[in-house]
């Protein structure tokens, strides 16, 4: 999942002439494994993918592309949040949330009017809403997004428990800091793509509100689950498939070829610039 990703971002760069930026999150330094990082360059080495913009292997990640070195940015970003009122503390823990809101994944404003301090122990930051909550952004392939962030999300967390800035805050901070233009996404991520839409709205983040959107959709196994890191699966697999047969199957799964037949990286590119899919 996370390997047709790159090839989607890949292939819209090259096709229109622009940079690749090969960016790696590890903002919880607790999940971040050398392990996984060194599978990361291992499986792009694997079928001949290149970047412009980013670490040249694991030990140049280590040492000069980690998120734990802009961690200043992303508290900068929190710090314009709360100056400018945008947060309140929530106290509340997964369990209370499930039992209060049912599951639902709405938070349902309950620590909004407590008035609990920012600084308290054990605390999370959440956006606090002022007046309406819609994002409308076109995206490229799921046609024009309106998404009213208090029915879909309500107050989501900016900075977890831990003092941790959360995903939304670290994506924002890195696409502003690397000059991002275009982004090729999950359409599981359309809610996160609104959320940093609305930061940045927010705090007058002109550049990225300027930026391209792709939503494509999500890599399935034989149970309906997504392929990707994060549900620990497909790794090794991966290992075994010549780069051929994987580009055949991206291309089939993108929709710009209409069976698996293998390809060439060089011929999967021949596609891409034919299909209104990669235009600029």
């Amino acid at each position: 999942g996370n390997l047709y990703n790159f090839l989607y971002n890949w292939l819209w760069a090259r096709v229109n002439g622009g940079k690749v930026l090969l960016r790696i999150d590890d903002a919880d330094a607790s999940r971040f494994r050398m392990a996984y990082l060194e599978n990361i360059f291992r499986m792009l080495d694997l079928i001949g993918l290149d970047w412009d913009v980013g670490p040249s292997g694991p030990d140049d990640f280590v040492r000069q592309w980690s998120q734990q070195l802009r961690v200043p940015l992303y508290h900068q970003l929190l710090s314009e949040l709360r100056d400018n009122q945008f947060v309140f503390a929530c106290n509340c823990s997964r369990s209370t949330l499930a039992t209060v809101a049912a599951n639902s994944p709405v938070y349902p404003g309950t620590c909004e009017s407590k008035d609990i301090h920012a600084d308290a122990p054990d605390v999370s930051w959440r956006i606090l809403f002022r007046g309406e909550a819609r994002i409308l952004f076109q995206d490229k392939q799921q046609s024009r997004q309106d998404i009213d962030m208090r029915l879909s999300c309500g107050s989501f967390v900016v900075r977890r428990r831990d003092g941790i800035p959360a995903y939304q805050v670290c994506s924002l901070a890195d696409d502003l800091y690397f000059g991002v233009t275009h982004v090729a996404r999950g359409s599981d991520l359309i809610l996160s793509t609104a959320s940093q839409l609305w930061l940045a709205a927010s705090l007058e983040k002109e550049k990225f509100l300027q930026t391209t959107f792709l939503h494509h959709s999500l890599l399935m196994d034989s149970k309906k689950e997504k392929l990707s890191k994060s549900v620990g699966n497909a790794q090794g697999s991966l290992m075994m498939v010549k780069p051929e047969k994987l580009f055949g199957r991206f291309a089939a799964f993108s929709g710009i070829a209409k069976s698996e037949a293998p390809l060439s990286l060089d011929a999967l590119m021949e596609l891409a610039k034919k299909c209104d899919t990669f235009g600029s």
